[in-house]
């Protein structure tokens, strides 16, 4: 569980950086973010 945790707080890290590299706009973000915590069906 601890090691998944990690995983999805380096993957948010590096989603953040892409971000910051080209800015989003919040909707975009949104979709990422949720891809990202695997919320989507």
């Amino acid at each position: 569980m601890r090691g998944d945790f990690k995983e999805i707080m380096r993957r948010r890290t590096r989603v953040l950086e892409k971000v910051k590299k080209k800015s989003l706009d919040p909707y975009s973000m949104a979709n990422l973010i949720i891809k990202m915590l695997g919320l989507e069906n």
